[in-house]
């Protein structure tokens, strides 16, 4: 749908008819109601929960969402300008497509679940408004890859009453140029989405792609700290989130180690506790897994981002799995380590234990008060772990002093970070940002010994741990551990193994 734009920049409808095609949702549904348009909604997905015909995902309304955008608008400063562009369509080779994942600034806005469109948000002194601008229908293309969503099925789903087609050349200049020219603060990251990126330079005269691309901040940083306070009902996803890969972790250690024990050489591949795991999550519900899951046996496990998943979990060896699951674009991100025997050997088992204790220590920490952050938390972590590694023995007395920082080898990420809609969500905002009711954050103290490492007592060598579990901070400053629901004792495993 075509618009022309008033003198003052806001967006105007052409015509009364077209206005009428192009408004938010309606008690009427339209005649495309229950068909597939491009993402998920109440008609074509009832099978996802939706609560009610106003969810613009399952749980999050379109009230909501429009909250959102005004909550931006209202925090933005005056004669200001953001465009929020959406991620593009990757490709693994030619025309075979990743799996999209939506940019989640765009997303925690509108809902919106397409590639390369653009929301447009103006402060002006004494007006301020959002506009979204999506791809053009394509018959063609929408053979091909499915149907999208287009301008006035998108104004209805995400309720929202300026939606226009994403159109380049003169069309884009005329509606961006004279908002970039007027605005004293400009928000665009030119790295989220190269193409786009590309197209306005190519259609802005060169001194307003200029001052655009020159603005000192790529996102408002009120954006950042709403994402950083969850809603009712982004809480709620979040529980859910967490309880489904809960059970799905239980459910692959306890399969993980009856599997080991039927195998001839009492073993398991990586690779088939990572597929086990994935399906464990996708039937109870979850879209995807959160990020490439690690399933770290042995050695392997002392390497902190190992996602390759290749090699054989031994009878004798530990398996540290690192993952999380992703329901309606809210992430979940769980540690826990087992031994694939079902039964610890005594280092495993004073290290895990040790671990835990840590991990229960950082928890009440956080319940009682005593820390305010999670700068605060890890600093208390590090004291922590120093102490644990001096009553396990694992390294040289000299070896544990802060001072020295040889801590670090051991313990070298910090021991949590903020979870949303991004497993790090936001990690560009600062971890002294005082605790407050809607954070949601993980607790995840970890130790890693390399293999060849002689400082480390023989025993130890070879072995890394990590116990990880989210937290959120509810009404009245309760913290719940959202994933209370995995095993996590020493007890409690091989119980659940036995």
């Amino acid at each position: 749908m075509r618009r022309r734009w008033t003198s003052s920049g806001a967006p105007q409808a052409l015509g009364a008819a077209a206005a009428a095609r192009n408004k938010p949702a309606s008690s009427v549904r339209p005649e495309w109601w229950g068909k597939r348009i491009g993402q998920p909604y109440a008609g074509s997905h009832p099978h996802l929960a939706f609560t009610s015909e106003h969810d613009v995902i399952p749980g999050i309304t379109r009230t909501e969402m429009a909250a959102r955008r005004r909550a931006l608008l209202q925090g933005m400063p005056p004669r200001s300008l953001a465009l929020v562009a959406a991620n593009p369509q990757y490709y693994m080779s030619t025309d075979i497509p990743y799996m999209y994942h939506p940019n989640t600034n765009l997303a925690y806005l509108t809902g919106l679940q397409e590639p390369d469109s653009l929301l447009v948000c103006v402060k002006g002194d004494s007006e301020e408004y959002t506009r979204l601008l999506v791809r053009p229908r394509d018959v063609v293309r929408e053979q091909w890859d499915g149907p999208r969503i287009g301008a006035e099925r998108a104004a209805y789903v995400l309720g929202m009453s300026h939606v226009d087609e994403l159109r380049g050349g003169e069309a884009l200049r005329t509606v961006l140029e004279p908002l970039i020219d007027s605005a004293r603060t400009l928000y665009f990251d030119p790295d989220v989405n190269a193409g786009l990126t590309l197209q306005l330079r190519q259609v802005l005269s060169p001194a307003m792609f200029k001052k655009l691309a020159a603005g000192p901040d790529k996102v408002p940083e009120v954006l950042l700290r709403m994402r950083l306070l969850k809603s009712e009902s982004e809480r709620v996803l979040l529980h859910q989130a967490a309880h489904i890969m809960s059970d799905s972790l239980n459910e692959t250690i306890r399969w993980s180690v009856f599997s080991a024990r039927s195998s001839p050489a009492r073993e398991i591949p990586e690779a088939h506790v990572a597929a086990r795991l994935e399906f464990e999550c996708r039937v109870r519900g979850a879209d995807k897994m959160s990020f490439p899951p690690v399933v770290a046996s042995g050695e392997r496990s002392t390497t902190l981002h190992y996602i390759t998943n290749d090699h054989v979990a031994k009878a004798g060896d530990l398996i540290l799995v690192d993952a999380g699951c992703e329901l309606h674009g809210y992430c979940s991100d769980v540690s826990r380590a087992w031994p694939v025997s079902g039964r610890f050997s005594a280092p495993q088992r004073d290290v895990y234990s040790m671990l835990l204790e840590v991990e229960q220590a950082c928890i009440a920490l956080c319940r009682d008060k005593v820390v305010s952050h999670l700068d605060e938390l890890h600093a208390a972590s590090v004291l922590l772990i120093e102490q644990g590694l001096v009553h396990l023995k694992a390294l040289p007395m000299s070896s544990t002093s802060r001072r020295s920082h040889s801590y670090f080898n051991y313990y070298p990420h910090s021991i949590g970070h903020y979870l949303g809609m991004d497993v790090h969500d936001v990690h560009s905002l600062p971890k002294n940002i005082p605790f407050e009711v809607g954070m949601a954050f993980t607790i995840e103290p970890g130790v890693y010994f390399p293999p060849d490492d002689d400082r480390v007592s023989p025993h130890f060598r070879g072995l890394g741990m990590r116990i990880e579990d989210d937290m959120l901070f509810e009404e009245h400053g309760k913290l719940s551990v959202l994933s209370d629901g995995a095993v996590k004792t020493v007890e409690e495993i091989e119980s659940l193994i036995t």
